[in-house]
């Protein structure tokens, strides 16, 4: 309830009782002097008698002087309450009495939440998937190198440390949610720790207003209460259909939140089919490398047939360099015929070391490319691991992304269990709200219920047990006190078992966090190992190919060697050919010769058969002769025999020189064939050196990134485990103050129990009170009337002489009389101390209520004062947070503006303290009030106290209290009637829950 509406509940409620009044005035004034005992009240006012020679106050035409006034904007108008009745009313319909101490938390339901989740709500967005660019197709027929598969592992360590990088974000936005959550759990444990005691009070005032209605409530306020709890049921229905249509509206956001959480489910399948893509382009550059090997697996077939061509164009050249070497000797023997044996010697040992040195460059150029067939095979073998490693890495990378989307499906939940938790406090904020503005119009029935207890008390003045109701309404506040205690430790066991089980929650979630970063962790390490193990690997294949240059060099070396041997045997061949026709032109003319010897021979026969006559002469001259001839025709038969053999040979290795010349130009053709191979291998294996050299650079680069993330994460694991530290700290602490304030709460409980049963043991006793104390009052008045009509006849009889015995007993019993009412003013008056006491100890007790709350929220963490919603707070004296802004924000918004509060007289508690001078100064104005309201009776009796002993009034002034703050809003005037009780006993205090305090 607002302070508009209680300010208009407090004018009717006087408008009301300032009619009863006049009404009671003019039936007094009319009633004869025959009557004996006091008429009958009205049934409004069962129990206030209506005095005999009460007069009926004058209306005084000063605005100024009425307590209406106070909430009016000036001083010469009249109260204009027009606007009362455009303002919404808050609470509900006032549900039976039976309802509110039974069942206190259905008084009044519970609205929906009137405010839609905000659209900015934090929500998990689907975390999307590693853009990785598609592997390269190569060519068919292209050559081998390691390019392919060192940028595969280079963008699957890529998106490896991309995941790495994600699932670390989403660690720290789930740690994020985790702080919000705790801090909305501790926002949601203090609301419901003031709900509770809240509901506590509640109780207590209901059972108080149940107490007081049965005993108090009129007719006419029964009527004015049903039409208007008539106006508020059509209000809230207004309201319930309000509040169904922001329900309806909730529903559609939920409903629209659905689709949305749909298309994102949509748009992850969406990246799980190009996933799937990826997949299976990864997998056709897994065949389109099969392929490649395939096709260097072909290469190496193709390199063994050159080198078994090779090896046969080498055996073809060292037949030929035979043959050479075979017609050398021939052509060296024809010429050593003419020469001495020790150069054919000479040139056969030549020869046999240039054969013996080409045998020996041939076996090593053998033994080089079998080297390199089992390089070659090495690399197909490593090649083949490598493509192991990558499969096996391929399957971590879809582990990894299966471990990511399991995440984003637990921060969806997690997000999803945040909203609700942020729903449940908004709608648990408004209950509290509603509670807030119960427990004001509670006040409001309970400070006027207490102004008619007063009033009862104030007629009660003539009763003889006052000091067993006073022990009796101790008795009763001592009990109530106590069973708040009682109350409030209950409320703080209950808070301390619920805020052990969220720890243990919290607790587990930190476990399965930690268990889950171990896994990273060790997920990290593999995942580096295989990055080491795969950089050693790059490193040994550098190695690998820098051997295989240096092979392919020496490769191309000895084929340049053999290039220029086999020049050079082509110039000896056609050397061999020159000498071959020179031997030709030489056997041509050793034809002639013998043709010209033949001549000579027959010319030699003619001469012979001249000559044998001279034969005996010259027989043996014809001996020696006959001994050269057979020599020289053996000569001629031997070189014929050579000639032919020469023929032959030559034909042989004309033959074997164009064979020769043919197998020479396909061996040129196939050279040329592998220079080219050879140039284009040498071209890749330098371009694919480059990206290496590069390659390794970015794996350099990328490895000192991720030792810095390392170590990174390293000190942020450190951070993380301080912060778990202190908050366990934080967590027992906060436990140890739970305990202390649950037992704080149960003995709360059980006093406010105690004084609940002493509070209806006196409500019982102020009831017998109430009866006899009409009884007495009947009693009392019948013998005032007595005493005047004795006065009136003494009066009457009275003669000039001495006075007789009656008037000496008439005045005897006047002044016992007399001495018997100051004696109940003196009983009222200790009576009104001790309820002075009393209420100074309750006040103390909702001081000592209010620092433990303050105490309860400064334990809270310091973010919660940005979650809180600012309701506007009423300056005080003394300091409080925003908690309490909740509980004291109808106090403070409905208060008038615009006249101010009159300067204060200088004061001597200079001195003093705050609340020092704040109780004398209260002390101050209440004794003011009550010699004021003595003052007023006295002038209202002016017969029945002329001979009692009266106080003397004096006229103190008004103590006003200072302002609190320059923003603290002062009532608007400070004028008196005695329209409505004493106005002395209307005044403001600032350090009180409410604003205005009725004696």
């Amino acid at each position: 309830m607002s302070e508009d509406d209680r300010a208009a509940k407090a004018a009717r409620a006087r408008a009301l009782l300032k009619k009863r009044q006049q009404q009671k005035v003019a039936s007094s004034s009319t009633a004869g002097d025959s009557r004996v005992a006091s008429p009958s009240p009205p049934p409004s006012r069962s129990f206030t008698p209506a005095l005999a020679e009460t007069t009926p106050a004058p209306r005084v035409e000063n605005d100024s002087k009425d307590v209406g006034t106070l909430f009016t904007n000036g001083h010469n108008v009249a109260p204009d309450t027009h606007w009362l009745s455009s303002l919404d009313r808050v609470d509900g319909p006032t549900p039976p009495l039976s309802t509110f101490r039974h069942h206190p938390s259905s008084a009044y339901p519970t609205p929906p939440p009137l405010l839609s989740p905000p659209a900015s709500s934090p929500s998990i967005s689907p975390r999307p998937p590693h853009a990785i660019a598609p592997l390269t197709h190569p060519d068919v027929g292209g050559q081998t190198d390691l390019r392919t598969l060192i940028q595969e592992q280079a963008r699957a360590i890529a998106s490896l440390e991309a995941e790495k990088v994600s699932l670390n974000v989403s660690v720290e936005q789930l740690k994020h949610a985790d702080t919000k959550l705790q801090q909305m759990n501790d926002v949601l444990q203090s609301e419901r720790s003031k709900t509770e005691k809240l509901q506590g009070f509640l109780e207590h005032a209901e059972s108080d207003v149940e107490q007081l209605t049965n005993q108090l409530e009129e007719h006419n306020i029964r009527l004015a209460s049903l039409e208007s709890e008539k106006g508020s049921l059509s209000r809230q229905l207004a309201a319930a259909k309000t509040e169904a249509q922001k329900s309806r509206e909730l529903f559609q956001g939920e409903r629209n939140k659905v689709e949305n959480l749909e298309e994102v489910i949509q748009r992850m399948e969406k990246d799980m089919s190009e996933l799937d893509v990826r997949l299976e382009q990864k997998e056709k550059s897994i065949s389109s490398l099969q392929f490649e090997k395939a096709a260097l697996s072909a290469c190496v077939e193709r390199l063994k047939g050159s080198e078994s061509k090779l090896l046969e164009a080498q055996s073809a050249l060292k037949a030929e360099r035979d043959k050479t070497a075979a017609s050398q000797r021939r052509i060296s023997e024809l010429e050593a015929s003419l020469q001495d044996l020790s150069s054919k010697l000479d040139q056969q040992q030549q020869t046999i070391a240039l054969l013996v040195s080409e045998k020996s460059t041939l076996s090593a150029s053998l033994e080089r490319l079998k080297d390199a067939d089992a390089r070659l095979q090495e690399t197909s073998d490593l090649l083949e691991a490598e493509k192991m490693k990558t499969e096996e890495l391929q399957e971590a990378v879809q582990r990894l992304e299966a471990e990511g989307d399991e995440s984003s499906e637990r921060i969806a939940e997690l997000s999803a269990a945040e909203k609700s938790f942020i729903d449940k406090s908004r709608d648990q904020e408004r209950a509290l709200h509603l509670l807030n503005s119960e427990l004001t119009e509670s006040k409001s029935r309970a400070e006027q219920y207490l102004r008619r207890a007063r009033e009862l008390e104030e007629q009660i003045e003539t009763d003889d047990r006052a000091e067993r109701l006073e022990s009796i309404l101790q008795n009763t506040q001592d009990r109530a006190d106590d069973l708040e205690i009682q109350i409030s430790n209950l409320k703080q066991a209950s808070e301390r078992n619920d805020l052990e089980a969220r720890l243990q929650a919290q607790s587990h979630i930190e476990t399965e966090w930690q268990k889950r970063h171990a896994e990273s962790e060790k997920l990290y390490a593999s995942i580096q190992e295989q990055l080491t193990s795969t950089a050693t690997k790059r490193d040994n294949l550098l190695q690998e190919k820098s051997t295989l240059e240096s092979q392919v060099y020496a490769a191309q070396t000895s084929l340049n060697e053999l290039q220029h041997k086999l020049a050079q045997s082509t110039s000896e061949l056609s050397t061999s050919v020159r000498s071959l026709q020179q031997a030709q032109s030489e056997l041509r003319a050793a034809n002639r010769r013998a043709d010209e010897a033949e001549k000579i021979q027959a010319d030699l026969q003619t001469e012979g058969i001249g000559l044998m006559r001279s034969l005996e002469e010259m027989r043996p001259k014809i001996v020696e002769l006959t001994d050269v001839k057979l020599d020289l025709g053996e000569k001629v038969e031997s070189l014929g025999r050579t000639l032919k053999d020469r023929d032959e040979t030559v034909a042989q290795l004309e033959a074997k020189l164009e064979e020769l010349r043919e197998q020479q130009l396909a061996a040129q053709r196939k050279q040329q064939e592998l220079s080219g191979a050879l140039e284009k291998e040498i071209s890749h294996s330098n371009e694919s050196n480059s990206e290496l050299q590069e390659a390794y650079a970015d794996l350099q680069k990328e490895l000192e990134t991720t030792t810095a993330n390392a170590q990174s994460l390293e000190g942020e694991r450190s951070q993380y485990r301080h912060t778990a530290s202190r908050h366990m700290d934080e967590i027992s602490r906060l436990t140890a103050s739970v305990q202390s304030h649950s037992e704080q709460v149960s003995s709360l409980q059980a006093e406010l129990e105690e004084r609940q049963r002493a509070q209806d043991e006196a409500t019982e006793f102020l009831e017998r009170a109430h009866s006899e104390m009409e009884l007495l009052r009947a009693q009392l008045s019948a013998q005032d009337e007595e005493l005047e009509r004795h006065k009136e006849a003494t009066v009457s009889l009275t003669v000039p002489g001495p006075h007789s015995f009656d008037e000496e007993m008439l005045n005897t019993l006047t002044q016992q009389h007399s001495l018997e009412l100051s004696a109940a003013r003196s009983e009222i008056r200790t009576l009104e101390n001790s309820v002075f006491q009393a209420e100074a100890k309750a006040h103390s007790l909702q001081r000592q209520v209010a620092a433990l709350e303050d105490q309860l929220a400064h334990l809270r963490p310091s973010s919660r004062n940005s979650q809180l919603p600012s309701v506007p707070a009423r300056v005080s004296s003394r300091n409080f947070d925003h908690s309490d802004d909740l509980r004291r924000a109808s106090f403070g918004s409905g208060r008038p503006t615009g006249v101010t509060r009159p300067a204060s007289p200088p004061s001597s508690f200079e001195g003093l303290s705050a609340e020092t001078r704040h109780k004398r100064k209260v002390s101050l104005s209440m004794l003011k009030a009550r010699i004021d309201s003595e003052t007023a009776t006295a002038k209202s009796h002016p017969s029945s106290r002329a001979m009692s002993p009266a106080v003397k009034p004096t006229s103190l002034p008004t103590v006003v209290e200072p302002r609190s703050a320059p923003g603290t809003p002062p009532p608007q005037h400070l004028g008196r009637t005695s329209q409505f009780l004493d106005e002395s006993h209307i005044f403001w205090c600032h350090s009180c829950r409410g604003d205005l305090v009725i004696l």
